[in-house]
């Protein structure tokens, strides 16, 4: 089915907001994604709007039926489309593309406590321990047991391919797949329960980051003119209840 997207004012605020969400994040081709205080705190990528910041954009995002998955195909091998380039290319125009380490790494050593890399200036992340935000669990990593932490696109890229990505060229793609304000570092076997889920459809077990979660999604959203469900909309809605006084959610549509 089409995608439905409302109004033409409601178009145009959007992109206005868009384009504040998307200076605010810093990215320029090559850079860095440093550690702020929200950041460290409520593990957020850096970027990430703030409470207020979401509630204002969320009315905003366009609401459509979801197109079905027809074309999508991740698999970079001979014969398949590679809908969104080779895993965590390094070939990138969002902060950390072009730095020499490919987005795996760099995530590895934004998210884990005390990472350590396999030599000094290096980028092989060979240990470290996640303060995982979907479960509120400590998890040590190391090189050679690497698959205890996986990272997570929070707008998974199928999803994205049905509200709006199927229609971008293969560069935007691959920047939205390796883009770190989507990014991040959690347990794998939830990472796995989650799969291509949006958030009307799944949200972290751990109930307290339900708030954070929403706000990155709001913020890849807008970032990407990406369409949310009205499913999705009321999902958002509810979990930044979580972390915004009720007073100053905006009201439902309707």
């Amino acid at each position: 089915m089409g995608l439905f997207v409302a109004g033409i004012a409601r178009s145009k605020q959007l992109l206005m907001i868009a384009a504040v969400a998307t200076a605010a994040a810093g990215c320029q081709p090559g850079g860095l994604f440093g550690v702020g205080p929200d950041t460290a705190d409520l593990r957020v990528p850096e970027g990430t709007l703030d409470p207020p910041g979401a509630v204002q954009t969320l009315p905003a995002l366009p609401v459509a039926v979801p197109a079905n998955l027809a074309g999508y195909d991740r698999d970079c091998s001979p014969g398949h489309a590679c809908v969104f380039g080779q895993a965590w290319s390094d070939d990138v125009y969002v902060a950390g593309g072009h730095n020499g380490c490919d987005t795996r790494n760099d995530l590895l050593a934004r998210d884990l406590q005390a990472a350590r890399p396999r030599e000094p200036g290096g980028c092989v992340i060979v240990e470290g321990v996640l303060d995982d935000p979907y479960t509120g669990k400590s998890i040590p990593f190391a090189k050679e047991n690497a698959g205890v932490v996986q990272v997570d696109h929070v707008v998974a890229l199928a999803a994205a391919w049905r509200v709006g990505a199927a229609g971008w060229d293969p560069q935007k793609r691959q920047n939205f797949a390796n883009d770190p304000r989507n990014l991040l570092v959690v347990d794998a076997s939830v990472n796995q329960s989650k799969s291509d889920s949006t958030a009307d459809e799944w949200m972290p077990p751990n109930a307290s980051y339900h708030c954070e979660f929403a706000r990155i999604v709001v913020t890849v959203k807008v970032a990407y003119g990406l369409a949310v469900t009205a499913g999705e909309q009321a999902a958002l809605r509810s979990a930044l209840e979580r972390c915004t006084p009720p007073s100053t959610v905006a009201p439902s549509p309707g």
